[in-house]
């Protein structure tokens, strides 16, 4: 019976101790969380939307980009036409001139 009590009172002391560890832990973990400067939410919400609006901005000038050089390219397609009809012109009005 008296092993029985030493080793009842071991546990005990043991979990004292445990408990006093958490506790100590639990009281510096408070601590630091209180040292933490407040960082507002609104802030990051104002980050994310900003960066929102610049992918859609990046986005929209893409495709303006894309459609310019399908712009261009058409455009010296049309020039390549307006040239070869008026070369072609310019031919046969020589060849009428003779």
């Amino acid at each position: 019976m008296n092993q029985n009590h030493i080793i009842e009172d071991a546990i005990v002391d043991s979990l004292k101790r445990a408990f006093k560890q958490s506790a100590t832990t639990l009281i510096d973990t408070h601590k630091k969380i209180l040292s933490v400067k407040p960082i507002m939410s609104n802030a990051f919400q104002k980050l994310y939307e900003l960066k929102e609006s610049i992918e859609q901005k990046y986005l929209n000038l893409t495709i303006k980009h894309q459609d310019l050089i399908k712009e261009t390219e058409n455009i010296t397609r049309l020039h390549r036409k307006v040239q070869f009809y008026k070369e072609r012109k310019l031919a046969f009005m020589h060849l009428n001139k003779n």
